[in-house]
């Protein structure tokens, strides 16, 4: 099926402005919960990961 959507802009301060601090992003991309606490759409999927993974993934994002 096909299908389109929009993809988020992940930089730093994109992500400061939608309101998500870190504890809100581990929780978008664990379960897929956006910053106002509503499920995201679904091409977000839900990763599981280590907490050390998770810790790395988000250092990542923040120097973008």
């Amino acid at each position: 099926m096909m299908g389109s959507f929009t993809v988020h802009d992940i930089r730093r301060e994109h992500l400061n402005e939608e309101g998500y601090n870190e504890a809100k992003l581990k929780r978008a991309i664990t379960k897929g919960i956006s910053a106002e606490g509503e499920e995201l759409d679904f091409p977000m999927p839900k990763w599981s990961m280590s907490d050390g993974d998770l810790d790395d993934l988000i250092a990542y994002l923040k120097i973008l």
